[in-house]
């Protein structure tokens, strides 16, 4: 099913990866305090052992 993790029950043993493009993390999105709140949320998840966060650049044209 998508959107499900299957493991053994241990919730140590599920991995997550996220990919967030460079643009939706510099969004605006419901002002300063929410916007730090959510970095800050972020910040918080990436420190975790079974969870990855990676950002894709934004590409720029010459």
């Amino acid at each position: 099913m998508p959107g499900r993790c299957s493991g053994d029950g241990d919730s140590q043993s599920i991995r997550r990866a996220a990919c967030h493009q460079e643009a939706a993390l510099r969004r605006r999105v419901g002002g300063p305090e929410v916007m730090a709140g959510q970095l800050r949320h972020l910040l918080a998840m990436g420190e975790r052992e079974t969870v990855s966060i990676r950002a894709i650049a934004n590409c720029r044209r010459h």
